[in-house]
């Protein structure tokens, strides 16, 4: 019962600091330009933010203590840092080296000890390559976001 309380009690936490994120995200000029804004990717991702945490909130309440997992505090401090270091080299190696770097290393820490195979290695390689290029692709063409670019390459 503790820990469905504790994991409630974060979820309500996140749900906060998404509502108040989302309001301060509501502030942000769109700026003189004839695509989406500067203000778009923030208002959808805090309001993604604000849909998801709900939902774990309230399927957090309907659950009981003996359906709700243990939390796995070890992963959960790996990627904390491993999400400090992406913060701090991504103006050095730009976003998709950087991403492709933790998409990586993090899916390959939540790959459960069965799966552990070449042919899985191969297809979490090539996860942590494409999907970083074609966000890229998406925001810098579609968009017309500019993402961090490398200062080494």
């Amino acid at each position: 019962m503790k820990k469905n309380f504790e994991s409630n009690l974060v979820n309500l936490m996140m749900l906060f600091i998404g509502i108040a994120l989302f309001i301060s995200a509501q502030s942000i000029k769109a700026g003189a330009t004839n695509s989406l804004g500067g203000d778009f990717v923030p208002k959808l991702s805090t309001g993604l933010w604000v849909v998801v945490t709900a939902l774990l909130f309230f399927t957090g309440l309907k659950s009981s203590a003996s359906e709700s997992e243990q939390m796995n505090m070890m992963g959960l401090l790996k990627t904390f840092v491993l999400l400090l270091v992406y913060i701090a080299l991504l103006k050095t190696l730009g976003f998709i080296v950087c991403s492709i770097l933790y998409l990586g290393v993090q899916m390959y820490l939540f790959l459960p000890k069965e799966l552990h195979s070449k042919k899985n290695y191969i297809l979490l390689g090539v996860i942590a390559v494409i999907v970083p290029i074609l966000t890229d692709i998406v925001f810098v063409n579609v968009f017309s976001l500019i993402l961090p670019v490398s200062r080494i390459f």
